[in-house]
């Protein structure tokens, strides 16, 4: 949303910010249905003396990293072609992005 507000003029900025918004939401979602259900029958959540069969976890862990790190990088380049473009020299640019990189981390 910050992005929104202070790259808000530029039609491809509130486009992908409104995109990864949209994707981090459903991905939150989804998370949370699949910790939820990630048992066949729910009742061996509580009970593992039940039969029942799992996800597999790593594979769903590591998936989830590699989208969050995906997310994360996009939330980092999103505004740089709006701050390449600033009208100011060559250096302050440089500042503000280093500035913004960094403090996106």
């Amino acid at each position: 949303m910050q992005r929104l507000r202070i790259f808000g003029v530029l039609a491809y900025m509130i486009i992908c910010a409104w995109s990864l918004i949209a994707v981090s939401t459903s991905w939150g979602l989804l998370v949370g249905v699949v910790l939820l259900t990630k048992r066949q029958q729910l009742t061996f959540n509580r009970e593992r003396s039940l039969n029942g069969r799992c996800i597999n976890e790593t594979l769903f862990y590591t998936i989830g990293t590699a989208i969050v790190v995906v997310g994360d990088f996009l939330v980092l380049v999103l505004p740089m072609p709006a701050i390449w473009s600033l009208g100011v020299r060559r250096s302050k640019r440089l500042q503000v992005a280093t500035l913004y990189a960094i403090a996106s981390m």
